[in-house]
């Protein structure tokens, strides 16, 4: 994303970067304002220890 784009970072950096329950509440907060579900977030940032998730690494 940053190469094609010319952006400072891609989405998952900035993730990273604000936290998974920032962008969760963020998510949220589109969904409520706006009603789309292309905003609602995903099952994957609930998960139990959100805030220690890095969502540049895969888990395994």
């Amino acid at each position: 994303m940053t190469l094609g784009s010319g952006y400072p970072m891609g989405p998952l950096a900035l993730g990273n970067l604000c936290g998974p329950t920032k962008v969760l509440e963020f998510l949220f907060n589109m969904q409520t304002v706006y009603g789309d579900t292309r905003y609602r977030p995903s099952a994957w940032l609930h998960l139990p220890g959100d805030s220690l998730l890095d969502l540049t690494r895969s888990r395994g």
